[in-house]
């Protein structure tokens, strides 16, 4: 996305402070020995709910749609397994 690790680390820490984001250690299926951060967006967060509807201003490189069906990580865990 652009940013350097230290920047990209400051960003995701901010953004968890305005509890726009949430993340979660979680265990590595291929790796049992080392976990994996998940960082689940906050879709109830005003801001972040402006984003995903679309705002004057705010310009998006692709498109926000609905999808049906359980998230897309819990997919991959469950195939991961």
């Amino acid at each position: 996305m652009g940013f350097n690790a230290s920047d990209a680390k400051r960003i995701l820490r901010a953004m968890e402070a305005q509890n726009m984001v949430r993340t979660e250690q979680k265990t590595n299926p291929k790796q049992p020995e080392r976990t994996t951060t998940f960082v689940m967006l906050n879709r109830e967060h005003p801001h972040v709910a402006r984003v995903l509807k679309g705002v004057a201003g705010i310009e998006r490189k692709f498109p926000i749609c609905s999808i049906e069906g359980e998230p897309l990580s819990e997919t991959i865990i469950r195939e991961r397994l």
